[in-house]
């Protein structure tokens, strides 16, 4: 009798073993499967071509290519990371892409209450909570409120002077919107709960772009013929300081530590990295052409730049640790907005 326990013992534990290996196996094949998904993506719109490039960021290599676009120039993604938009300015519509299947799921016209014509889309920000995108128009003067879930237009927000960029702070209640006219050379505060302008911020110079710290505690205005960044306190909406050093400042972006800064100077082919600490520029580095826009790794560990001005164009990458160029992904068509699927 003992002898049958023992037998039927280890019959058990050869199946223990078999089961354990089992569930080992697929773990690992799970965590496997995970990690691969879990690369970052760049959509990389071609303003040139009408398309968006889809990079894999593990290997540096344009994975699909999308097209019916339009002419693309800028690029956003929902907070939830499902889509992305893309907005074309010269034909006036924003296309909408589907991040699990890239392709492109609706395409759709600016044209608020009162307007007779499609408003041509530039600078885009969405609602931390994902239900409002903020679009500016350049020329049409306004910004528009669209609904993402249906993507109407809710709204139309009055009281700029060819608003480009624009940010939103991280809780959600305000908007700083770049009027880059000359005789204007402001910013205006915008309240997202009346979807009023509250306030005008003067001393830039054809303000370009604005970015917000995660903090929510300063924003970074980038002034082209200025060369300078003006650093703006948005407690009391003063401008701290402006930082020189640059040649036509057009994109900033702020690394996920929050200390440093990347800045495309647009009229040069160099990206500058500079200090939101110190507020000094710390270093410079050449790239093989005209920088237009960037986007951050969540790790940090890597800038991606978008060039052009050099033929067809690249994305440049750049180590951020020793502020290297380490690889060069071709096969772009002028490429201009950029945005990191995580």
């Amino acid at each position: 009798m003992r002898y049958a326990q023992c037998g039927f013992t280890r019959d058990m534990f050869r199946l223990r073993n078999a089961v354990s290996r089992f569930l080992i196996g697929s773990l690992f094949l799970l965590l496997t499967g995970l990690g691969a998904n879990a690369n970052p993506f760049l959509y990389v719109a071609n303003n040139a071509n009408g398309t968006v490039s889809v990079i894999d960021a593990a290997t540096n290599t344009i994975t699909a290519t999308i097209t019916g676009v339009g002419a693309p120039n800028a690029v956003a993604i929902t907070p939830d990371k499902t889509r992305i938009y893309v907005a074309s300015p010269g034909t006036g519509t924003i296309s909408v892409i589907n991040t699990t299947t890239n392709t492109v799921v609706t395409t759709f016209q600016i044209i608020p209450p009162n307007f007779k014509q499609a408003l041509p889309p530039w600078g885009m920000v969405f609602s931390p909570d994902g239900t409002r995108l903020y679009v500016t128009t350049g020329n049409a003067q306004v910004v528009a409120v669209i609904n993402p879930q249906n993507n109407t237009v809710l709204s139309s927000i009055n009281g700029f002077d060819v608003p480009m960029g624009i940010d939103i702070t991280p809780d959600g209640k305000w908007l700083y919107v770049a009027n880059s006219y000359a005789a204007s050379n402001s910013v205006s505060v915008v309240s997202t709960t009346t979807d009023t302008v509250a306030q005008i911020i003067f001393g830039f110079s054809e303000p370009i772009d604005v970015a917000i710290n995660a903090a929510g505690t300063y924003a970074y205005i980038a002034s082209p013929p200025a060369n300078a960044i003006s650093v703006l306190n948005l407690a009391t909406n003063t401008i701290s300081i402006n930082i020189f050093g640059f040649a036509g400042p057009t994109s900033t972006v702020i690394t996920p530590s929050g200390t440093v800064a990347y800045e495309a100077d647009g009229a040069s082919t160099v990206l500058s990295e500079f200090s939101t600490v110190t507020n000094k520029v710390l270093t410079s580095i050449d790239l093989n052409g005209i920088p237009n826009s960037i986007a951050i790794t969540p790790d940090g560990t890597r800038a991606y730049v978008t060039v052009g001005g050099n033929g067809a164009g690249a994305v440049e990458v750049i180590n951020t640790a020793n502020n290297t160029v380490v690889d060069t992904i071709t096969g772009v068509d002028n490429p201009a907005g950029i945005a990191l699927k995580p």
